[in-house]
């Protein structure tokens, strides 16, 4: 695979912030709430989805880069 450059450093280091913010909320929701099963379960979900979403992302943007060119730039 050819280097995709600084581009590709600075989605992956955009990525790494998404997924520490991700768990700064996680924690942050965990400490809000009464403790239960369910609340960690639907904390734990929506951080999950959070990082399914930002892994998408990332995938997306790094094969924009890789990807054939786009005719015009």
């Amino acid at each position: 695979m050819p280097d995709p450059g600084p581009e590709a450093a600075s989605i992956e280091e955009a990525y790494q912030d998404q997924i520490k913010e991700l768990y700064k909320v996680l924690l942050t929701n965990l400490a809000s709430v009464s403790v239960s099963h369910d609340t960690d379960q639907q904390c734990v979900g929506r951080f999950a989805s959070g990082v399914k979403l930002s892994r998408r992302a990332r995938d997306l943007a790094l094969s924009a880069l890789t990807g054939p060119a786009v005719p015009g730039s």
